[in-house]
Parts: C-alpha cells; sequence; structure tokens
C-alpha cells in the first residue's frame, strides 16, 4: 500500500490514506492527476508563477502593493522570520486580522512552511474570537495591532503582525535558504476555517493542501477561465472559504488579487473596482446591491469587468436584472460550502439562468432527499447532498456525525428542486422551512416577496407554535428609509398575489434591524429565539 508522510504536530508520521481519514474520492483525485506524494500548494504557486513578468501586481491593498518578484522572495525569506518565532511545522496558527497584503503573505508562509492556518473572522465579537481560537487549538495567534492580548488565555502565544513585520526587517538576507522545502503531503492540513455560525455555534473544517487544488481543476478551470492577465477582486475576507479560495484562484492563475477594502460601503467598492482595474468581481449579493446604488454616478466606468460571480445568498432576480441594465454583464451565481471549500454548483458564464443557483460542476456528485429520505422526483425539493474530493468526513475535534456526514457524501441541509434541465434552484434551509395545514412553506420565498415591495429594506420570516400546536408564520420587517409601515392585511394581500394562497404571515413585527451573524447573513437561530421570547399567542 502506497504510504503518505503527514506532518501533525512538530513530528512527522507515515499514514495510510485511512489512518489521514481522507475520502476515497479525495484519493482517486490524487492518483488521476498524479499529484506527487511530496506536495505543497504554496510551492505549486511558485512554480506555476516562475515565467511570470517579476513587476507585475500579485496581491493588492489599501496598504500597499507587492509584485510577483516580492512575493516569489518574501514567502522563503519568512521561513527565517518564522523559524526566529519559534514558529515549526505542523503548528496551528491562529489569524485574526483584516485583509492585507503584508497579511497575506504571513499566511502563505505559514502553509509554505507546513503549519495549518486558522483563519478567524476579525469581525467576530472577543467572546466569539475567543472561542474560536480556543477550538482551533492553535499554539500562536497572529493578530491586528489593535487587538487585546488580555482576552486570550495565557497558554496561547500572541505575536502582532508588526512584530512579525520588525523581524523580517533585520533579517539577514544573504542568509535566506532559498532552496527550503518542507515535508507536506496533498493530505497534510493546510488551513482551517469557520462555518459562518447562522444556524448555531460555528463549527471548524480542516482542509488539506490538495483541496485549494480539487477547486482550482473542478471549478476554475471549468468554469472562470482565468487568466494571466486578469484582475480579480473579492469582497469577501480570508476568514471566509469564499474569500481564501477566490485568493488562491487568482494565485494558481498568475493573476493579480485585490483584497476588500476594512470598511465595505458603496464607494470604497467602486474605488476598487475602477481603480484596480477589476476584471472578475467575486460577491455576495448584498455587496453588488452596494455598488448598484452608486449606479446613477458609476455610469460604465465599470468597463474593465468581464465576469462577476455571486455566492453565499440567494441571488433575487431584481438585482440579476438591475445589475445586467447597468453594465451588461449577467452575475454568475454559484454554490459553495466551508465544509467542501470548492465551489461546486454554479451557472456557466454566458448561459445564467435568472432564479437558477446553476448545474453541478463535473467532478462532483450530488443528490437530493425528500423528508422520507428517498431520491427526489424532477421539480420535487429535497436536502442538498455532496461528494467531491475536497469534502471533510466531520468537523474538527468532533466524531463524525452521521446525520451530517455519510460515506463521503456531506448533507449541506439546504433544500433545492432540481428541473428537468439539471438545474438547481434554492427553496431554503432544512431546519428553516414551515408546515402550515400540511403544506410546506419556504421562509425565503416570502422574504423575497416581501423584499419587493418598495416599503420594506429587510425581511426575515420565522414560525411559531400557537396554544393549539398548530403552526402560524411571523414577518419580522426593516423599514426602507422615510417610507410608511404597511399594515398587515397590505403584506397578505401582495404575498397572496403571487404566491400560493396560504404562503403569506399571519403576523408582523417592524424592528430597527435584524440579528446578523460576523459574515453578515441572517442569524436565524438568535431571530427565532428573540421572536418566540416576545410572543405569545
Amino acid at each position: 500500500m502506497e504510504v503518505l508522510s503527514s506532518n501533525t504536530g512538530s513530528v512527522n508520521h507515515t499514514l495510510t490514506p485511512n489512518e489521514i481519514n481522507i475520502s476515497g474520492e479525495a484519493d482517486f483525485f490524487r492518483l488521476q492527476r498524479g499529484i506527487s506524494t511530496n506536495f505543497n500548494i504554496v510551492d505549486e504557486i511558485l512554480h506555476r508563477s516562475q515565467s511570470v513578468r517579476k513587476d507585475k501586481c500579485a496581491l493588492s491593498s489599501s496598504s500597499g502593493d507587492i509584485n510577483w518578484g516580492q512575493l516569489q522572495k518574501y514567502i522563503y525569506q519568512y521561513q527565517s522570520v518564522l523559524a526566529k518565532l519559534d514558529i515549526q511545522p505542523g503548528d496551528r496558527v491562529a489569524i485574526v486580522a483584516f485583509d492585507s497584503s503584508e497579511m497575506a503573505v504571513v499566511v502563505l508562509s505559514l502553509m509554505f512552511r507546513g503549519c495549518v492556518v486558522v483563519m478567524i473572522n476579525p469581525m467576530v465579537d472577543t467572546a466569539g474570537i475567543v472561542m474560536q481560537v480556543s477550538a482551533s487549538k492553535a499554539t500562536t495567534i497572529i493578530t491586528d495591532d489593535e487587538y487585546e492580548t488580555s482576552a486570550f488565555d495565557g497558554e496561547i502565544r500572541r505575536i502582532s503582525l508588526s512584530t512579525v513585520s520588525s523581524l523580517y526587517d533585520t533579517l539577514d538576507l544573504s542568509a535566506v535558504d532559498y532552496r527550503f522545502k518542507c515535508n507536506t503531503t496533498p493530505f497534510t492540513p493546510c488551513f482551517g476555517v469557520f462555518t459562518s455560525g447562522s444556524t448555531g455555534t460555528p463549527k471548524l473544517a480542516i482542509h488539506y493542501h490538495q483541496d485549494i487544488l480539487v477547486a482550482l481543476t473542478r471549478y476554475a478551470d471549468q468554469v472562470l477561465d482565468i487568466r494571466r492577465n486578469d484582475v480579480v477582486f473579492c469582497a469577501s475576507r480570508l476568514s471566509f472559504a469564499f474569500g481564501l479560495q477566490n485568493m488562491f484562484l487568482a494565485l494558481l492563475n498568475s493573476a493579480s488579487y485585490i483584497f476588500p477594502p476594512r470598511e465595505i460601503d458603496t464607494h470604497s467598492l467602486r474605488s476598487v473596482i475602477e481603480k484596480g482595474g477589476t476584471s472578475i468581481m467575486f460577491a455576495v449579493p448584498r455587496v453588488y446591491d452596494m455598488v448598484l446604488s452608486g449606479a446613477n454616478d458609476t455610469g460604465q466606468r465599470l468597463s474593465t469587468l468581464r465576469l462577476c460571480i455571486s455566492a453565499g445568498e440567494p441571488l433575487s432576480e431584481s438585482t440579476f436584472k438591475t445589475w445586467k441594465a447597468a453594465f451588461g454583464l449577467d452575475i454568475v451565481d454559484s454554490l459553495g460550502s466551508t465544509e467542501v471549500f470548492s465551489t461546486y454548483i454554479s451557472n456557466f458564464p454566458g448561459s445564467s439562468k435568472i432564479g437558477a443557483t446553476g448545474k453541478l460542476i463535473p467532478g462532483f456528485q450530488a443528490k437530493l432527499l425528500n423528508s422520507e429520505g428517498n431520491p427526489c422526483r424532477v421539480d420535487e425539493a429535497g436536502v442538498l447532498w455532496i461528494r467531491g474530493a475536497s469534502v471533510i468526513t466531520h468537523y474538527d475535534g468532533k466524531a463524525p456525525d452521521p446525520e451530517l456526514f455519510q460515506d463521503g457524501w456531506f448533507c449541506t441541509n439546504d433544500v433545492f428542486r432540481q428541473d428537468i434541465d439539471n438545474n438547481y434552484y434554492f427553496v431554503g434551509r432544512n431546519n428553516d422551512m414551515i408546515k402550515i395545514n400540511g403544506l410546506w412553506v419556504s421562509p425565503l420565498e416570502i422574504e423575497q416577496t416581501l423584499l419587493s415591495m418598495s416599503e420594506i429594506a429587510q425581511a426575515a420570516v420565522v414560525s411559531l407554535t400557537r396554544a393549539d400546536g398548530s403552526r402560524s408564520i411571523k414577518a419580522c420587517i426593516v423599514l426602507s428609509e422615510g417610507k410608511k409601515a404597511p399594515t398587515l392585511s397590505e403584506i397578505k394581500d401582495y404575498c397572496k398575489a403571487s404566491l400560493a394562497p396560504w404562503k403569506h404571515p399571519h403576523f408582523v413585527e417592524y424592528a430597527k434591524d435584524l440579528p446578523k451573524t460576523a459574515t453578515g447573513k441572517l442569524a436565524r437561530h438568535t431571530l427565532r429565539r428573540e421572536v418566540v421570547s416576545n410572543s405569545a399567542l
């Protein structure tokens, strides 16, 4: 049997694929692609970029740009810095910092060294950061200078990015070993990302070096056609799987990558896109809406854009059509998840179907199962299960949950239907679905209808249980600025005009804002708890 060397801690162990808990799909991908048993994803970036013009921009942020010649040298030079800090291959290092070119160099250097880099969203509150740092099992945390040391466990060593930079400034560059190689394999743990926490406590997904290559060959090569002269911008930070994936897809294609500004608003977005010469844009739908809010001033100045990709939330028909009318480009909707890392369902440029999340990307397997656990018929809604070479087998630190992980399959808990042309349509989250008088109702369907009312800026729908055990629907609404609240009767009539007669709110509550996770998604579990505690039916 072929054996692989995997770094666990600072000691190298020789393990079989089964012992390092990889799926059969992952090992088949390695054999199919002819990936060496000595493999490092950052080394792959360096190898692919050897012929790139050295003065060409590789990474760009508000703090400055780093060209390809600098990046190639920095990754080797920073090995000496990491050695001075006693950060060794196999160590887990948590990163709590806003995106910047300098932070990305540290992340890439750690991965090149064979460390496991756990990305933590700097926008999470202090309690959340402390929880995630603890869950990461990191021995070292690297942060922006502004983070307080007192919040973290005394056993965890905290290093600021400025300390790392200062050590680099004192480095004897003549002593740098440019032949450094770390003993990593396709299945050496490479990075960890936490789930969004929109349905509860965030969970940590650890991915291997090979998983990034899966995203490149399965998704980017078949769907995106990223070129060396492309300038790629992603509005999601590296602490999100979507942001981390897209930086790697750009670098593996020797393109240029632009990081999002710390504060994302209409002005900063337009500035990044226009001044940076962005040709490919990745963003969640609400970011496209932000850009559109300044479309009257922007006009055709976004002419460098050639490809726009959306993920993370359902893309509304209104946003798709308005963007198309303003800039002449489709927004290519898609779906990925932290547990898979790679995008696995997507529309294709030039053939986007409005309302559809897309089609299954070749190389992944999918199945829709109904409430009885049977395969769904055409247009029957069911829970999506996904299988592929980059799918994790369990959450870090937890035993595999058979309700989520089965024989290489992962249960997304997203409810979809598939039409006769194999397009997937998002219906809602499985645990968000509401049964009214024996009929299933998708909160998303009602929410999207409510959001088409000019008076409504935000809307969320939750279910309530009446005293007799029956279920009802409550809409939580944030009004558009300066608008008068519509009555419950007006809301019901508006919903009934375009939806089935039972798909409407029975109650309505107006709020100043709706609870969000640190990723900006609606925190439904928090909203449900607040609504139930405030309601008496």
